[in-house]
């Protein structure tokens, strides 16, 4: 990525550099826009010339605020880069300079290059900083949180920080969060927002504006056709499912279908609009539980008639918290080559014939045969290379999931024009 979007912008950054200057009617406004993004871009993806020119103009501007300023459309990166090329004296520079603007959009800015720095010890003393009320406001907090977050190495950095301090960070935060909604359930995947908190004194409900202005964007910038909620189970309410499903129908663009879906462990076919719930379908365990039996001849007919012929769900063969069918049917079967292969295609069949709507794992390449403790919360998975070879015609499932379907999508669109 970092190659492409280099081929796609030096040449362009060959030709002006940084010279946009500091008078901000020098150029257009969009002109100016478009040359400081293709600045952010190639410092940002590792443009040796870009962060050569960006370190120079920090050393400038430190020597010589006055005389050498910096335009604002690119004084962050600038600053940025300057810190994270630079010495420590550098970064106590702009602690001071942090500490001392009244300026709240340069104190963004020298705020944000804070965090650029590759020194993990002052990294953490920043991560720290943020609970002790010192300079950085409370409201800041988050902001240089997320800003470590972003930097190279800064996930681990802010997710050990967030797990130790975690106490402290509710106690300072508010009720933000709920520890665990059921204490009982041992379905549990880290501290769960709490939809029911509502701020008096800001007359806000944080943890519902957050979460409504996520969905927006993500539908509204990438005109998603659907969503699906992961864990709808700790949420602990549908009324902030049909929340969510609401804001989601109001960002997406005119006539575009739309579908949302939850997993909810175990499931709730309740969660389902057919059921007067909050989304069009329940994700589903149902089908990929009961295929190793039935393709294995060890078939429960009622199990398997509950699997397919439940409306509403979504079903599936593999997905990213299970172990592969492939891999099941070989490792408790003894089921392999070509017998193996024929299953998956009779697995294909069930899924498309279901009557759920079916869904295709956009996981690693078919045919891959992996596998992971499913208790391991960390989906630690074991690898076995791909054999290509076995992958004739007559064994890829990919030409037969094309042609079924090709073969549901016309079903689909039959039942549709004849309702």
């Amino acid at each position: 990525m970092q190659k492409f979007i280099q081929t796609l912008e030096q040449a362009r950054y060959d030709a002006s550099g940084w010279s946009i200057g500091t008078d901000p009617q020098s150029l257009d406004y969009f002109t100016r826009q478009l040359h400081a993004l293709i600045i952010r871009d190639l410092c940002a993806n590792g443009y040796d010339p870009c962060i050569t020119d960006a370190v120079a103009h920090y050393r400038q501007w430190r020597e010589n605020p006055n005389a050498d300023p910096i335009a604002p459309d690119i004084r962050t990166v600038a600053y940025c880069q300057g810190i994270k090329n630079g010495t420590a004296e550098d970064y106590e520079h702009m602690r001071e300079l942090y500490k001392q603007t009244n300026d709240q959009v340069e104190k963004n800015r020298f705020g944000y290059a804070l965090t650029c720095t590759q020194n993990i010890t002052l990294l953490e003393q920043l991560l720290n900083t943020t609970l002790a009320n010192d300079y950085i406001r409370l409201q800041d907090a988050s902001r240089f949180i997320n800003n470590i977050r972003l930097q190279p190495g800064g996930q681990k950095l802010t997710w050990r920080f967030i797990s130790q301090q975690w106490t402290e960070l509710v106690a300072k935060f508010g009720g933000y969060y709920q520890g665990k909604h059921h204490p009982d359930d041992p379905n549990y995947w880290g501290p769960e927002f709490n939809y029911e908190f509502h701020d008096e004194q800001l007359d806000v409900s944080p943890a519902v504006v957050y979460m409504k202005d996520v969905v927006r964007y993500w539908v509204g910038e990438f005109h998603l056709d659907g969503i699906r909620f992961d864990a709808a189970k700790q949420m602990d309410t549908f009324n902030i499912l049909h929340e969510l499903d609401r804001v989601a129908r109001t960002a997406v663009r005119t006539n575009q279908p739309f579908y949302t879906t939850a997993e909810f462990v175990p499931e709730n076919l309740y969660i389902t609009k057919a059921k007067n719930g909050p989304v069009d379908a329940c994700w589903t365990q149902a089908l990929y539980g009961n295929l190793e039996n039935a393709l294995t001849d060890k078939v429960d007919l009622n199990d398997m008639k509950y699997a397919i012929a439940n409306n509403n769900v979504v079903n599936y063969t593999d997905c990213h918290d299970n172990k592969r069918l492939l891999f099941r049917v070989g490792n408790n079967h003894c089921i392999f080559d070509d017998e193996a292969f024929l299953r998956m295609h009779m697995a294909a069949i069930l899924l498309a014939t279901s009557v759920g709507v079916p869904l295709i794992w956009q996981g690693d390449e078919l045919g891959d045969a992996s596998s992971f403790e499913e208790t391991d919360e960390n989906k630690t998975t074991n690898h076995y290379d791909m054999h290509w070879d076995l992958l004739n015609q007559d064994r890829n499932r990919w030409h037969i999931r094309k042609i079924i379907l090709l073969l549901y999508i016309g079903q689909t669109l039959m039942k549709y024009s004849h309702s």
